[in-house]
């Protein structure tokens, strides 16, 4: 999440997705977020965003 940027977070699917080309797969990876994990994103940023 430290190197994350809002573009990749989806927050009504509440996912975060690192694009192809920064994995070693050359896939998109999806991960699931928890409401604490989009609480502590939007605090750590001071960003207010729903």
């Amino acid at each position: 999440m430290a190197q994350a940027s809002w573009s990749e977070v989806d927050v009504d699917r509440k996912t975060l997705t690192v694009p192809a080309a920064r994995f070693k797969s050359g896939r998109d990876h999806v991960v699931p977020l928890t409401e604490e994990a989009l609480f502590s994103r939007r605090r750590g940023t001071g960003d207010d965003r729903p």
